[in-house]
């Protein structure tokens, strides 16, 4: 039992994510010109992605996904499904993990999710210290 308590809290992704409410568009790329969805992200890192859909997709489907981060070119990648769960709120929960994906983008968007993330830090710790000072 320790054994998945300790495994279901690591994290195993090389590249970090970051939580973003932002609008993606995807397309299942099925041979054939599909629909276009619009999906809410809730992460995204270098490697992939993991947003709401109204839809439920199965691991198989390989997707076309138009992404719009703040600070970058608009991303255009294929990615693969790698996670499908249905939320309380009856979305599904869609983990995608990028298959093609230009490596300068890809260089781009984990640059800017470092930065962002090292802003949050700096953030935090200064928010720290002035408790610390004023004793908040």
């Amino acid at each position: 039992m320790l054994k998945k308590i300790f495994k279901k809290n690591i994290n195993t992704r090389v590249l970090p994510r970051i939580k973003l409410e932002n609008l993606i568009k995807y397309r299942i790329d099925s041979g054939a010109p599909g629909n276009v969805a619009i999906a809410n992200v809730k992460d995204i890192g270098g490697s992939g992605i993991l947003f709401l859909s109204k839809a439920e997709l199965s691991r198989e489907n390989m997707l076309s996904i138009s992404i719009n981060f703040p600070g970058l070119d608009p991303i255009e990648t294929k990615a693969q499904v790698v996670r499908v769960r249905r939320t309380k709120a009856g979305e599904y929960e869609i983990g995608a993990h990028f298959i093609s994906i230009d490596e300068q983008k890809r260089r781009d968007l984990s640059r800017r999710i470092e930065f962002i993330l090292k802003k949050i830090a700096d953030r935090k710790s200064l928010l720290g210290g002035l408790k610390r000072v004023f004793r908040i």
